[in-house]
Order: structure tokens, then sequence, then C-alpha cells
């Protein structure tokens, strides 16, 4: 009998869970149209409502959540904030909790008292730089820094609090920060070294930034007069370039292309290189294969094998944008570049800046 009745008490829990559980997603379905239909007092309802139906405290804390939000995107800032401390308080500890913390100080910022508001975001930031917003409100402290103390508040913020900050996902955006500020500065030669010890110790496939602070290097470099450092640092962005299997091509990243042919600049303008300078732009047509340099590539590829003597070599990358890149506006000089070959029906006539390029 007592198994009996436990059976049925177990059955009724069930029960009222799955209600329950139902109640939050009818609630929540609800909270959804009405925001979608711009009605914010309707969803901020709705959303508080499901909160309150929740048997899982995961679904609760997504109720009390998307209640906040929506209360400020309704333009209910103090009552959102209001909401964002319920949610803090409640689940101190809870997957949207963080958020919240975060959420809530950038509303004091911009609606509410705004020292108090910076001074929680830094905290924020401080005791949760996990969290998915902590790299907008890095940027955005320090920013604030800059703003208040212009010519450096921003820079001197990232070193007070580097050494704490080194050791969160966040090091690499305060190594970042920190180089441009150099930059900034007009320390070319400290912010190129800042630059690169950020690349070395954030390596691709890791490093969100890897790439622009190998580029950055590399500009500051040339502009020192280090030719060759910068191709060193354009040639370790290039190296880990993959290859998908299964012939999908590559996993661009939009920094690859330019720096490939930057890289062929550099040979041609400042080592004094031509050969190589050809072979470089030539990579880019062929490697790089989405990429809107390809013909600028092809063209200065031409234009130093013609400066070269190489007819050969001309006339072929001639016909090679011709049957590629039929469209190109290089294509329509492709007649210029080597007699007997035709232009390209496709592109247009041969613009004048160009035939210009052509002039011994």
């Amino acid at each position: 009998m007592s198994r009996a009745l436990a059976l049925v008490a177990l059955l009724t829990l069930a029960g009222c869970a799955a209600r329950s559980s139902d109640g939050y997603r009818r609630s929540l379905a609800a909270g959804d149209r009405a925001k979608s239909a711009g009605r914010y007092d309707e969803a901020a309802a709705a959303y508080a409502e499901a909160a309150r139906a929740a048997s899982k405290e995961r679904d609760r804390d997504e109720g009390a959540f998307l209640e906040a939000a929506t209360l400020a995107q309704g333009g209910r800032h103090q009552e959102a904030m209001a909401a964002y401390d319920r949610l803090i308080a409640a689940s101190p500890r809870g997957e949207r909790s963080e958020r919240a913390v975060y959420e809530r100080a950038l509303l004091e910022i911009e609606h509410g008292d705004a020292a108090a508001g910076w001074a929680a975001l830094e905290r924020a930031l401080l005791t949760l730089p996990g969290a998915g917003t902590g790299r907008r409100a890095l940027h955005k402290l320090v920013e604030h820094a800059e703003a208040e103390a212009p010519g450096g508040g921003g820079h001197r913020w990232l070193d007070a609090h580097r050494a704490t900050l080194a050791k969160t996902e966040l090091d690499e955006d305060v190594r970042y920060l920190i180089a441009k500020a150099l930059e900034a500065e007009g320390k070319a030669a400290e912010a190129r070294a800042a630059y690169v010890a950020c690349a070395e110790a954030h390596p691709y496939p890791f490093g969100s930034l890897t790439d622009d602070s190998w580029w950055n290097a590399a500009a500051l470099a040339d502009k020192q007069g280090d030719a060759a450092a910068a191709v060193t640092y354009l040639q370790r962005l290039l190296a880990p370039r993959e290859v998908a299997t299964m012939k999908q091509g590559s996993y661009e990243r939009p920094r690859y292309a330019a720096a490939q042919y930057r890289l062929a600049e550099l040979y041609r303008d400042r080592l004094a290189d031509p050969l190589r300078a050809r072979r470089e732009f030539h990579v880019l047509y062929e490697r790089h294969t989405t990429s809107p340099l390809r013909d600028d590539a092809l063209w200065n590829e031409a234009l130093l094998a013609r400066q070269a003597g190489d007819r050969q070599a001309t006339c072929d990358v001639a016909r090679e944008l011709v049957r590629a890149l039929p469209e190109s506006r290089y294509a329509g000089c492709a007649s210029q570049l080597c007699p007997g070959q035709s232009d390209s029906p496709k592109a247009p006539a041969c613009r004048d800046y160009l035939r210009a390029a052509l002039s011994p």
C-alpha cells in the first residue's frame, strides 16, 4: 500500500512539473511574440510570468533576464535595473548572473549615476573577466579612461590592470590595446615590439588578433626602414594558412590576401627583388582564389615581367587575365601587354592610367 501511495505521489509531482514546464514555455513564447512586434511592456510581463512558472532554476533565470533586458529595450531603465538586481540576488552563481552584472552597470552609466556605473563595470570586469560581455566592457573602460584623461589615460588604465587581466582570456586584448596606445603615442619601436609579443603570445589558431598584430608590426617595421623585418612578420602571418579537406577551399582570414599582396610590394619596392615580387604576386592569384586582389596581382606580375624583358612570361600572364578574369579592367589591356593577344570582350576598354603604367 505504501509503495502504491509513493507511486501516486511521484506521478502527481511529475504532473505538476510538466504543467509548470508547459506554463514556462507558453509564457516565454508569448514574450517572444510580443517583443518581435515591439510590444515591450507586454513582453516583459510575459517573461516575468515565465520566470514564476519555471520549475528549473536555469529557466527561471532565463525568464528573469529576458524581463530585465526587455524592460531596458522598452525604455523602462530604472525598472530594468531593479529586475537585474533581483536576478543577481536570487541566483548569484546562475548562468545569466554574470551577464546581468554587466548589463546592470551599463544601464547605470547611461541612465543613472554614471560614476557609480563605471565603477561597477570595472569591478565586473576585474572579478568576472570571462563573462560574454567582458571584451566589450574592456574596450568601453579603456575608451572612458582615455576620454577622462586624453593623451594616455587609456594606456595608464591598461597598465594598472594588466597583471590582473593577464591571467584571463582578455590578455590578448590588453596586449593589443597597449600596442595600439604606444603607436598612438608615437613610440613606434615599443609598439612594434608589443605587437610582435602579442602575436607570439596568442598564435593562430588561438588568437583572434594575431593577424592584426603581425600586420601592424609589419607596417611599423616598413615605416622604420626595416623592410626585411616587415617581410618576416607578413610571412609569419601567412604561414599558418590552412587548406580544408574534401576540396572545400581554404580557411581564409581577412588579412591573408592583403598580406600576400603587401609582401610582393615589399620585394618590388623596398628590397629591389622584382623576380621574387613576381612570384609573390602569382602566389596571391593562385592561392587566394576568392580575393578581389587577384587581377591586381596578375597585372603587377605582368608589368614586372615586361620590365624585365621577359616577353613569354608577360604574354602568359596576359592570356591568363583574359581567360580567368575576363571582366577585369586589366583584361581590356591584354593587347597592350602582349601584341597579338586579344583583349577580353567582357572587359572595359583599357583606361588611360593603365596605358600610362605601360609606358617605358
